[in-house]
Order: structure tokens, then C-alpha cells, then sequence
């Protein structure tokens, strides 16, 4: 600042001629770098232009600015980007109204024609350049056709730029590339004779589900496949809108990442990163064939078996130590992420957001939608490796290979009976400490002279008065 100045230091350095001691333009003492009046700087950092200091100073400021006297013969760092920044400034303000005049002019000159009485009732576009502007003229658009529903975005052909609209199109088309577009299939034509032509021969049949035409019942059954018909993915069950939709997302199945450990294959390589990332430390049990993977890690908790002592690792610490955090505040069940939490509050809502895109009907999770869509489809992309029966899930199969092929295994400690799964075990076991039941331990104890009532439990409901 001019008031901050030290103007003894300031006249004692100017009388002794000490060179580049003082700021010319801000008068500030230079403590560091500097910049002389005879150095050149850059102009503009892209073409790489230098000028030197005092010619652009003097266009800014005048001559006198820049007679170099001793003391104050230089330009500190901060006023050269003050000095650059202005005269770029200028420039730019000087460039934009030299192009705003030239494109005034030429469009003064491109407006300054007889109407043609031929040309009453057309539409009339104006292509704005920087050296040339110039008229287009052009049948106007049918308004039955301009209001139509919102549609997806049309694509130009010889650019490839998306638009909203037709009428955008057609202003691109004419503007850009001096062609004129059939509103119907959005084919450009080179002149308006030929657009006529087409439009006369070939748009015969209309989509019943968008605004396009065909000429033949073959290409308008083609187009309503390829674009309008729903299609089911075999792979995962996903219904696309049209064809082509489906063939983008099958590419999602063509491209698959291989684990180099365990052979696990995925469709998006973020999760492939965060697997391979865990396996290849031995953080995860890879299984990738659980019936015959050798488990030699046993938990000692609960006797649960791994292939490999990172799984054992992971087993504890989710099983058994402290890593679910997240608790439902409904049933008090712990989760290992606020994903997994959020997924299980669903069962107290009961909020069904996954909607059939067939039938209709509203699903709690992705997983149910998924195998509810297979049922419409008839896939069973799971089979049993014992027979041939296929399953929509893996869960079904896995209920089938247990009751059909394997068996009851898990065995009852009080009467040697086994059962499929443990739930059954654990509600005949309940059974045995119930002494209304015929299975209770307890009932061989029971004197022979004891009547069976005072044996049995009894409940009262509600309260005497």
C-alpha cells in the first residue's frame, strides 16, 4: 500500500542510486525477486509470447512510467501478474469488440435482401460465422409433429452430437452441415427436392410407440424388436427395453475378471480389485468349488471348517469377536456394514421398491425380483450335480442336494434321531424339554402312581375376578 511507504528509506536509495531497491509502480521496498524494465516477459503462456517489460508498461500507463531511475529501475513479482493480467484484459476486450462489429456487419449485409414472394411461409434460418453469414430457407414444420412426448435423446448422424429435440437437430443439420432432416427417421438430405422425395416414398407405416415411420410391415416390426419390445438377459434375469439395450448390458457378462488365486469370476472390476486384494492375502475363504475343497482350519468355537487359516481368520472375527457394529434397533441383530443394516431394516418396513417390469409386482430386495423375473422366463441357470433338476437359486438347489441326495446328518444327542437341517433339530430338541410333549427326557422319571395332569404345564389366560 502507498501509505505503508517508507519514504526516507525510499529518497536515501533513489540519491544513492541503489539499483532495483524500489518497486516503480507500487513504490514497495523489493525484498526478493524482481523484474528490470529491459526483461521480458510471457504474453500468453500457450503460444509462448514474450514482449519485454517497458513496452507493455508504457501501452498501459504512457511513456514517462518507464524512465529507468536508479532506485526504482525494476518491477516487483506481484505488479508484473498486476501489469500482464490488465493488458490481457485489454486484449481480450479489444478482440471481442473487433468479432461482435465484423459479425454485425456481415449479418446487416446477409439480411439486406428482397424477400422472394416464393419464399412467403417458409421458415428461415440464419447461419452466423465470424467472416460470412448467410440466409437458408426452409418449408416450416408441421406443429402436430413438433408436439410430441418427450423421447430419448437424437443423435446426429455425421457427428454423432446428441439432441432433445428434432427441431435442435434440424437447426444443427442446416447450420452445421447444410442438410436438411426428415422429421420422421432424422435422415439428412442435401438439398430439400430430395428430402420431399423420401418423405413421399418411404415413410408409409408409423410406430405405434414413437414418433418414427417404416415403409414396410418387416422394418417396422424390426424396429419395434430392436427398440420397444422387452427382452430378458439370460444370464442374470434383467429385463431391457429393446435390443440393442440388451446387447449393451450382455457385454457387461462378455467381460468378465478372472481372481488369478481361486478362479472367482466378476462382472465389474471393482468388486474383482476388493477380492483379489483379500484372497491373495489369505483374508477370505475363496471356496470356488465348496463340495470338494479340503477344509483343514477348524474353528474351535463352533467347529466350522476352511480351506485356508485367513478364512479361519475372517470366521472369528465376525462370528465370534466384536465386528458388527451396526445394530437393528427393532430386533437387536448385529451387521458387519450399514449396507447389510439397511438391507435387513426392509424386513421391518416391509417397503417392497423393486417392481416387475412384466407383471407388476413389488419385491423387498433385488435378489427376490431376480429370481421372481426367472420364474416368468423359465430359466434355471443352477443345476444338481446328482441329477438333473435345476433351481432359480442356489438356495433351492442347496435345499434339494440336502433332502434328496444327502440326508438327514445332524443327529439328536438324547435319542440318536437325525434330522436335514438344524432348524428341524432344534425344534425337536425343544420338544424333549416340553413336558406336554410325548418326546419330553423327563416323562420316564415320572412315578406310575403320579396322575399325568400334574405332570403337564398349565396356562391361564386373562385374570379372575
Amino acid at each position: 500500500m502507498i501509505d505503508d511507504i517508507n519514504l526516507r528509506i525510499l529518497v536515501s536509495n533513489i540519491v544513492a542510486e541503489k539499483h532495483y531497491s524500489h518497486c516503480r509502480l507500487c513504490l514497495g521496498y523489493i525484498k526478493d525477486q524482481y523484474v528490470r524494465f529491459t526483461d521480458t516477459v510471457s504474453l500468453n503462456r500457450e503460444s509462448e509470447t514474450f514482449e519485454p517489460v517497458n513496452k507493455i508498461v508504457t501501452k498501459l500507463l504512457g511513456h514517462n512510467v518507464c524512465d529507468e531511475i536508479p532506485g526504482i529501475d525494476a518491477v516487483c513479482i506481484s505488479c508484473v501478474d498486476k501489469v500482464l493480467e490488465a493488458f490481457r484484459f485489454i486484449e481480450t476486450c479489444a478482440k471481442s469488440t473487433q468479432l461482435i462489429n465484423k459479425v454485425i456487419n456481415n449479418l446487416s449485409n446477409a439480411l439486406n435482401i428482397d424477400v422472394d414472394e416464393s419464399k412467403k411461409g417458409q421458415a428461415l434460418y440464419i447461419i452466423v460465422e465470424e467472416n460470412e453469414s448467410k440466409l437458408l430457407w426452409t418449408k416450416k414444420q408441421d406443429k402436430k409433429r413438433t408436439n410430441q412426448s418427450k423421447q430419448a435423446p437424437i443423435e446426429c448422424y455425421m457427428c454423432s452430437k446428441s439432441f432433445g429435440s428434432y427441431i435442435d437437430l434440424k437447426a444443427h443439420n442446416l447450420i452445421n452441415h447444410e442438410t436438411f432432416t426428415c422429421d420422421k427417421c432424422y435422415e439428412a438430405f442435401t438439398s430439400e427436392s430430395k428430402l420431399t422425395l423420401h418423405e413421399s416414398t418411404v415413410h408409409k407405416l408409423k410406430c405405434p410407440e414413437c414418433p418414427q415411420y417404416r415403409n414396410t410391415v418387416e422394418a417396422l416390426e424390426e424396429h419395434i424388436t430392436r427398440v420397444h419390445t422387452i427382452v430378458i438377459c439370460g444370464e442374470c434375469g434383467k429385463t431391457c427395453q429393446g435390443k440393442d439395450k440388451l446387447k449393451i448390458h450382455e457385454e457387461k457378462h462378455n467381460t468378465k475378471f478372472v481372481c488369478p488365486k481361486c478362479g472367482k469370476r466378476y462382472a465389474t472390476k471393482d468388486f474383482y480389485l476388493k477380492h483379489v486384494k483379500l484372497c491373495l492375502d489369505d483374508l477370505i475363504d475363496p471356496h470356488p468349488i465348496r463340495s470338494s475343497i479340503k477344509k483343514d482350519y477348524t474353528c474351535e468355537k463352533c467347529a466350522k471348517a476352511y480351506s485356508t487359516p485367513g478364512g479361519l481368520r475372517v470366521h472369528n472375527r465376525f462370528a465370534h469377536g466384536n465386528a458388527k457394529p451396526h445394530v437393528c434397533k427393532e430386533c437387536g441383530k448385529q451387521f458387519t456394514a450399514p449396507s447389510y443394516l439397511r438391507h435387513h431394516m426392509i424386513k421391518h418396513t416391509g417397503e417392497k421398491n423393486f417392481i416387475c417390469d412384466l407383471c407388476g409386482s413389488r419385491f423387498v430386495s433385488k435378489e427376490a425380483l431376480l429370481y421372481h423375473t426367472r420364474r416368468h422366463t423359465g430359466e434355471k441357470p443352477y443345476s444338481c450335480k446328482y441329477c438333473n433338476e435345476r433351481f432359480v437359486n442356489a438356495s433351492a438347489r442347496a435345499e434339494h442336494i440336502k433332502f434328496k441326495h444327502i440326508g438327514p446328518t445332524l443327529m439328536c444327542e438324547i435319542c440318536s434321531r437325525k434330522f436335514v437341517t438344524s432348524y428341524f433339530l432344534k425344534q425337536h430338541i425343544s420338544r424333549h424339554h416340553d413336558p406336554s410333549s410325548k418326546l419330553y427326557y423327563g416323562r420316564n422319571m415320572i412315578p406310575p402312581n403320579m396322575p399325568g395332569e400334574q405332570n403337564m404345564r398349565t396356562f391361564k389366560i386373562g385374570s379372575e375376578k
